[in-house]
């Protein structure tokens, strides 16, 4: 007799196999999670090198431009409800190094600087057959024939064209929108003036000339360098505003984090505490903004006054000076040894992320924390907000200090040996 097994039946048996091989199989542990790890310095190397590429930057430049940690956000200040540049003077809050000891804007530099004023002593100097012929050519440029008090028609020319170029930079110091841009391009224009028509590199160096041998001419420029330190007490913000308002001048740079499993920078958060915790974000992809290079000018640190050797300062029961020159050492009695003579800017800041969830950490850590800094960025305190509507995207809208430039100052005063006082 012989028996059949219907299919349906064998397929059974086969699985009911299956399984009991299965369960003497040992089950395979899960893949552990892929451990974050900071790349933090890899991305400081990256951010220098590319801005350092970016800007044409020296190796003496990158000396003397310290990142700051983080980059300082430029701040608004409100004057009776309204937001204007005259008022913004973000140079009192920029940090830097121990070395730099003066900060532009600093009102007590300006009262140290008046006291010097006080102090100084102009002399006199037995001029070599050379200086006696400089002098004679420029007081033959800046006077009429034979009278040493009536400007020539040069020199009036000269004086008309800086009226009218400091007039437009004091207006550009309030103006905003189209009327700042309609203001930009005259300033172009009187500037374009002044060189061709106002002789300007031609008086410029006639006066140096007067000021640098002459006492009569060091006197004016005496009266001339106390104006400029009275004017320092309100900073020229009209180049960084210039700047913050021009679409071009601009430059777009992207850092990417260095492609490996795990990579992470290190946020800086602080709760309503004042405790203060690193958290490593990870997912990141790149960072792009846009850089630009500003100068901060000093008109009483770039006067030529400071370079002449026909004054010195009376040093009775006081021995401050403006500055020694010393690159090594920095001494207290110094008053402006180091200026912060350039700002690295940047503005459109954005953080991508190719993982979701490295984001939302991020995010996290911003809505639930007073300030929270990362990539060398504000993103949330200081007048920061971010803005993080898309799930790849964490945006910064306000513009911030990225680097300063410290440089050192000559010698001030630095007198002539030979001269009678």
């Amino acid at each position: 007799m012989r028996y059949s097994v219907a299919p349906c039946l064998l397929v059974l048996l086969a699985c009911v196999a299956c399984n009991s091989k299965q369960k003497d199989k040992p089950e395979e542990p899960p893949e552990p999670p892929v451990k974050l790890e900071a790349v933090d310095d890899e991305y400081r190397s990256r951010v220098k090198s590319v801005l350092g590429t970016t800007l044409a930057l020296t190796m003496e430049d990158e000396k003397q431009l310290p990142f700051l940690a983080p980059a300082l956000p430029i701040p608004k200040v409100v004057n009776g409800g309204t937001t204007t540049p005259k008022e913004l003077i973000p140079f009192y809050t920029i940090p830097t190094p121990d070395t730099a000891i003066f900060k532009p804007g600093n009102r007590d530099y300006v009262d140290q600087l008046m006291k010097i004023a006080d102090r100084v002593q102009l002399g006199k100097v037995k001029l070599t057959g050379e200086q006696t012929k400089a002098v004679a050519a420029a007081k033959t440029l800046l006077y009429e024939e034979g009278d040493a008090k009536t400007p020539s028609e040069a020199y009036v020319k000269y004086k008309v064209y800086e009226k009218e170029y400091n007039e437009l930079i004091q207006s550009l110091k309030s103006a905003m929108g189209a009327e700042r841009i309609a203001l930009q391009n005259k300033l172009t224009v009187a500037e374009r003036d002044w060189k061709l028509f106002g002789k300007k590199a031609e008086i410029s160096q006639a006066l140096a000339t007067l000021g640098s041998v002459d006492a009569e001419g060091t006197k004016k420029l005496f009266e001339s360098w106390k104006k400029a330190v009275e004017a320092e007490r309100k900073p020229d913000a009209s180049e960084l505003w210039m700047a913050l308002a021009e679409q071009t001048g601009w430059v777009t740079v992207t850092f990417s984090l260095p492609i490996k499993p795990g990579r992470a920078l290190t946020a800086q958060t602080r709760d309503k505490d004042g405790k203060e915790e690193s958290i490593l974000i990870g997912g990141m992809k790149q960072v792009t903004l846009k850089v630009a290079r500003v100068r901060v000018r000093h008109p009483a640190l770039e006067h030529p006054f400071l370079r002449s050797r026909l004054w010195r300062v009376d040093e009775k029961g006081d021995k401050s000076v403006i500055s020694e020159g010393d690159f090594k050492l920095t001494k207290n009695h110094e008053i402006a040894p180091w200026v912060v003579s350039e700002l690295i800017i940047v503005k459109g800041i954005e953080f991508q992320f190719d993982d979701q969830k490295g984001w939302q950490t991020l995010v996290d850590a911003i809505e639930s924390r007073e300030e929270v800094s990362l990539g060398g960025f504000t993103l949330k305190g200081r007048g920061t907000l971010p803005n993080y509507t898309s799930p790849k995207y964490v945006s910064l809208s306000n513009p911030c200090v990225l680097a300063v430039r410290i440089d050192r100052q000559p010698k001030s005063p630095d007198p002539d040996p030979t001269i009678e006082w």
